[in-house]
């Protein structure tokens, strides 16, 4: 598995890369627009196939790549249901699991507090 933090310094956001690197699915946690090429690059350095871009939550200075990122790859783009986001392909639920690759699975556990759709 690979699993890599990346840090926007302009709005202060911790992405996640996360790999099965025998299938070389991925996913991107909160990936941030102005990061998009580096992104990219990564995923074409590990030779990977971008499955899902989650969103933890919806905030004015988390300017997502998430449309960017699914226009470019394909990748399915996934939000809270509780952030009105209605373009997002998925609408996720407390609960919900995404699987990627042979055996790998995040769960999504409800955390509210920071926005109404964390």
């Amino acid at each position: 598995m690979l699993f890599k933090q990346l840090f926007d310094k302009e709005s202060c956001t911790l992405t996640y890369l996360i790999a099965d690197l025998k299938t070389k699915e991925a996913v991107l946690i909160d990936p941030v627009d102005s990061e998009l090429e580096s992104y990219l690059e990564l995923l074409s350095k590990h030779n990977l196939t971008l499955k899902y871009s989650l969103e933890t939550h919806v905030h004015a200075d988390h300017i997502t790549a998430s449309g960017k990122l699914r226009q470019q790859l394909g990748a399915k783009t996934a939000v809270s249901s509780l952030c009105g986001a209605i373009t997002a392909d998925i609408q996720i639920k407390d609960g919900d699991c995404f699987k990627f690759g042979d055996n790998e699975t995040i769960k999504v556990i409800t955390t509210p507090g920071h926005t109404p759709g964390s």
